[in-house]
């Protein structure tokens, strides 16, 4: 009977060493990355709404007109709405590039980092 209270007192010294110093933990290294957000606004030009040309007619003339005069009304509205076409596709052009400019600025930053 002696020897089950020593065991029970070993036991319980082995619980407590274990807890002391805490199971063999090992010292774990973590290395952290610094990183940054950057938000590139366009220039004001590239954000406003390109305007939509008017109808250079009205329906009461439209109505009025004569056949070759309507195909005239309706080749100037061609014309009109293919220009603003062609000043959004060029914004958007020069948006792209501006993109593109200042993305690589960022990466040329990065790496001198």
């Amino acid at each position: 009977m002696k020897s089950l209270p020593r065991l029970f007192a070993f036991l319980a010294l082995f619980l407590a060493a274990a807890f002391l110093t805490g199971c063999a933990t090992k010292e774990r290294i973590v290395t952290v990355k610094e990183t940054n957000t950057v938000v590139l606004t366009p220039p004001k030009k590239y954000t406003t709404a390109t305007p939509v040309p008017a109808v250079p007619f009205t329906k009461a003339e439209y109505d009025a007109a004569s056949w070759p005069a309507r195909a005239q009304f309706n080749a100037d509205l061609n014309v009109l709405l293919y220009q603003s076409i062609g000043q959004c596709n060029a914004d958007k052009s020069d948006q792209n590039a501006w993109f593109a400019k200042e993305k690589a600025n960022v990466e040329k930053a990065n790496k001198a980092k």
